[in-house]
């Protein structure tokens, strides 16, 4: 708290020697409230302790975990603290601390963002039906989390959420899932992936680099697909588009080596650049008749590509990339 008080000593005095017009009477009161201003959020802001857990009041009833101090491997997270009800896991509660499984209490409704970052001993979650919410970046680089299971209850996965979790192999998604964020998957060992019927949007990066993922099918709820969301997906043999999908965003199947054909519904508008660039193995394409608009080098580096047909010439339209004949559908 000194070293806080002192640090804004300095500032207020180094602004005063550039501001000498400001009169002595002026910067004494201006001071004061300052101490004051300070002292008071210092007060606010002050973590509360009970043996290994700091947490804070959220003013309601209930509590937000918000530190750890114990080096259990093996957690399983108090549902209350001094008779509060834990309902949040605040942000970077439990990241570093060297945890192997986590159970968390059916008390919580909200995990924040960067709540178990960088575990990168944890093997074991076990997240309960009360949670609705998954923050940004909550386990990212938990590299050895072999399975997740997110359940029903949970509305939003945040960006980066399991982010460089280089051993998630299994993740089965809870049909309550409306957001799957930026990055939310990004460079894991995923096999396959059912993306729940609600979710309206597949986030930039969401499975980039997800090189085991063999096999997606995007459903009709999904309306667009973001900037490289699949991006060397490198054994991706099987996609298949829902008939809601209007755009399919810069670089989002570039350099998906395994994938071999591929049909786009009729509800596809806008198909941007890059879109399946690199993608070696794939010999023919279908595009529908909604297409208006096809980005640059779409299909760009596709060696083996010798059939593509295009129901209606788009509006706007760069070229395929490719020296072969168009043919109309």
């Amino acid at each position: 708290m000194k070293r806080f008080l002192l640090l804004a000593l300095g500032v207020s005095s180094s602004r005063f020697a550039k501001r000498s017009v400001v009169s002595h009477k002026q910067f004494g009161r201006s001071w004061w409230l300052t101490i004051l201003f300070l002292m008071e959020t210092a007060t606010a802001v002050q973590a509360l302790q009970s043996g290994p857990y700091s947490y804070s009041d959220n003013g309601d009833g209930t509590c937000t975990i918000t530190g750890y101090t114990r080096y259990d491997t093996e957690l399983y997270i108090t549902n209350a603290i001094n008779g509060l009800p834990v309902t949040s896991i605040g942000s970077n509660a439990f990241s570093n601390c060297n945890l192997t499984s986590v159970t968390i209490p059916d008390s919580v409704t909200s995990i924040g963002n960067s709540a178990f970052y960088d575990n990168c001993n944890l093997t074991s979650v076990t997240i309960p039906d009360s949670v609705t919410s998954i923050g940004d970046y909550a386990f990212k680089s938990c590299v050895n989390l072999p399975t997740i299971t997110i359940p029903d209850s949970v509305r939003s996965i945040g960006d980066w959420t399991f982010g460089w979790c280089d051993g998630l192999t299994t993740a089965i998604i809870g049909t309550g899932v409306t957001n799957i964020g930026d990055g939310a998957f990004y460079a894991t060992s995923l096999t396959g992936i059912a993306i729940p019927a609600g979710v309206p949007r597949i986030g930039d990066y969401a499975f980039t680099y997800c090189s085991c993922l063999t096999n997606v099918a995007i459903p009709d709820s999904v309306t667009s697909i973001g900037y490289e969301a699949f991006c060397y997906c490198c054994g991706l043999a099987n996609v298949t588009l829902g008939k809601g999908v209007t755009s399919i965003g810069v670089g989002a199947f570039a350099n998906c080596w395994s994938l071999p054909s591929l049909a786009i519904p009729n509800s596809v508008t806008n198909i941007w650049d890059y879109a399946f660039h690199s993608c070696s193995s794939l010999t023919s394409v279908m595009i529908g008749n909604g297409v208006t608009s096809i980005g640059y080098d779409t299909f760009g580096q596709c060696s083996k590509l010798g059939n593509v047909a295009i129901s209606c010439l788009p509006v706007f339209f760069e070229g395929l990339g490719l020296d072969i004949a168009i043919k109309l559908a």
